[in-house]
């Protein structure tokens, strides 16, 4: 019977963390402000990304933002509608903060224009491609409907 009570608790200790390596490993923080690079102005619901991972955020109304994330070596990026997207390598330590803080630079609005118009441009030369694929896979299925 004291086997089966063994058997039990280790398995209630596995099945809740306590024993695997990874759960005693304290998280860092990663925070910091993005601002506009000419005015200084908070940036607010700017992106925040950790590339590689599913971690990002998105700033708050004075251009914050805050993440929990392992300790490592970690690359972040910026982004927002407007400005060009800026990229901060950091290093995040355990119970630790880092502060990274972005100054992004506005993009005047022919640029913008002419980065919408080249995605837009983009994306019909695809949907072109999409529809003669289409078209030719009909014309397949019709020759074969006529050999029946």
């Amino acid at each position: 019977m004291n086997h089966c009570k063994g058997i039990v608790v280790t398995v209630a200790l596995l099945l809740s963390g306590a024993a695997h390596p990874l759960a005693a490993q304290t998280m860092g923080t990663i925070q910091g402000r993005v601002t506009d690079a000419m005015t200084g102005d908070p940036l607010p619901s700017t992106q925040v990304t950790v590339e590689g991972t599913l971690r990002r955020t998105v700033t708050n109304g004075q251009g914050q933002y805050s993440l929990s994330i392992e300790p490592g070596t970690y690359t972040l990026m910026a982004v927002t509608l407007g400005y060009t997207k800026s990229i901060h390598k950091v290093s995040a330590t355990a119970d630790g903060t880092t502060v990274a803080n972005f100054a992004l630079t506005g993009v005047g609005v022919a640029d913008q224009l002419a980065t919408l118009t080249h995605e837009i441009k983009e994306q019909r030369r695809l949907i072109e491609a999409q529809q003669r694929s289409i078209d030719e896979l009909l014309r397949r299925v019709a020759l074969l409907e006529q050999k029946k």
